[in-house]
């Protein structure tokens, strides 16, 4: 009796983690783990901002990987599109940290058959160009379909998406006056009319078209300037004409306040031209340091394996002033108080660089002094990033205005590059280095406003509430 009970049990226990191991499915391809795993190797030995995505944006790419393994294993014969959605959902917390993305299909066209063929040699080297021309990405990206979903699907698909962007959009009619669009739009999405919300969305887009904004908020007194994107570029000469004669217009004025809450970047020299240099009156050396991994990426661009620092350019403006050295010897050559000091055991080199910023005659009649006298403010939010989460640090670096508003987006981690997965052809794009500011701070984790936002207002109202509190206070 006890041998038959000793089978039975046996038997009910081989039975348990029978059923376990079918759960956890052994049938998934391994071609995704493969692709899975090269990813994340790719990321530790490369992406420098591996560890800032956790703690300063809170994203731990290893518990992401973990739920792609367990996906795969749970979920048995996934296709490889169905592998492509899979790494696009659960990377989606990565997007916007270090230029993160895995490129969609149509990104895919934009960067091989459209304008982006025609800009890559600001971002990206050829080599990392001609990874999206490897035939097996050619391939994957031929059969893949393009995204598209019709607009209320979006809105239930992506609702933390949709509710960000929507209310980026309302704020941004409001700054260009256009109240009443703005509060019928804010009302559709309150009633949930579906139809209407799509009908003033289209309307709100065409609204908000225009790149640069410029108003008087309070006749000669307080003036408003908005750029939406640092991305055509050379500056469009309309737009630098509109904003070289807006400063004309209130020479007189006693503030100006720059909004870059919209602006999530593009090239750093369109703010430089068109903001910083008008408007200072010396020449300013701002100092960064930068940091890398020695993965082969970061290693190809920054010439690590040729001994040298800068394969291609740093970034925009910024100049290096040594060769690559390893990470002991820069931290104990420069005191960098506020360097978060654990990043640094990713790290393999680092060198120091400069940016030179000078004033600029933009018209013969102002000579080399500031465009404007009175008092410069510039507006910042989580969109702020990448050229302008630039900019951000640049005014802060020179002082040239006071920052209102919340902490910058970051998004920028100096050169980046492409690549793509061995077996299925996914592609996607990273940052290769970890730069800081002079202290040691890195602009991932963005720039930190004068004044944070007062308690239920927005940055725009919380700078006139300051404009006019300090008024009241003279009068007094």
């Amino acid at each position: 009796m006890r041998k038959v009970k000793l089978f039975t049990y046996l038997g009910l226990l081989s039975f348990i983690l029978f059923f376990t191991a079918c759960s956890r499915s052994t049938f998934y391809d391994p071609r995704h783990m493969e692709d899975l795993n090269r990813m994340l190797y790719v990321l530790e030995n490369n992406f420098a901002l591996f560890d800032v995505a956790h703690w300063a944006r809170g994203v731990d790419i290893y518990a992401i990987v973990e739920n792609v393994r367990e996906t795969l294993h749970t979920t048995p014969y996934m296709s490889d599109n169905d592998f492509f959605h899979v790494l696009r959902y659960a990377f989606d917390p990565l997007v916007g940290i270090g230029h993160f993305q895995i490129i969609s299909r149509g990104y895919y066209d934009y960067m091989v058959r459209g304008e982006g063929r025609l800009t890559r040699r600001w971002w990206y080297s050829d080599e990392a160009h001609m990874r999206l021309r490897a035939p097996h990405v050619l391939d994957f990206y031929a059969q893949l379909e393009a995204e598209s979903l019709a607009f209320g699907e979006w809105m239930e698909a992506f609702p933390v998406e949709f509710s960000r962007m929507s209310s980026t959009l309302i704020e941004q009619l409001r700054v260009r006056g256009e109240t009443t669009l703005a509060d019928d739009f804010a009302q559709a999405i309150a009633l949930g009319n579906e139809t209407e919300v799509g009908n003033l969305w289209m309307e709100a887009v065409r609204a908000t078209e225009n790149n640069v904004t410029t108003r008087i908020l309070e006749e000669g007194r307080i003036a408003y300037l908005a750029i939406d994107s640092f991305m055509r570029y050379p500056i469009p000469p309309e737009e630098e004409r509109q904003i070289l004669n807006f400063y004309e217009e209130i020479a007189g004025f006693d503030h100006l306040i720059i909004d870059l809450r919209f602006n999530g970047g593009g090239m750093e020299n369109w703010f430089f031209r068109t903001v910083l240099e008008p408007n200072i009156d010396r020449e300013f050396v701002l100092e960064q340091f930068f940091f890398l991994s020695y993965g082969e990426y970061a290693a190809h661009y920054t010439g690590g394996r040729r001994g040298n620092t800068g394969g291609r350019r740093i970034v925009d403006r910024a100049q290096a002033l040594e060769n690559h050295r390893p990470v002991a010897e820069i931290l104990a050559t420069y005191p960098l108080p506020d360097l978060h000091l654990p990043d640094m055991a990713r790290m393999d080199y680092g060198f120091r660089a400069f940016t030179t910023v000078r004033p600029r005659a933009y018209a013969p009649h102002f000579s080399y002094e500031p465009s404007f006298a009175g008092e410069i403010w510039l507006l910042t939010g989580p969109i702020t990033g990448s050229a302008a989460q630039i900019s951000a640090w640049a005014t802060r670096e020179t002082g040239f205005a006071t920052i209102v508003g919340e902490i910058s987006g970051g998004n920028f981690g100096g050169e980046r590059t492409l690549t793509a997965l061995p077996n299925t052809g996914i592609a996607f794009i990273l940052d290769l280095n970890y730069v800081t500011d002079s202290r040691g701070r890195p602009l991932e984790a963005g720039t930190i406003p004068d004044i944070f936002n007062h308690e239920g207002k927005t940055a725009l109202e919380t700078v006139l509430a300051v404009i006019h509190a300090d008024n009241k206070t003279q009068v007094e």
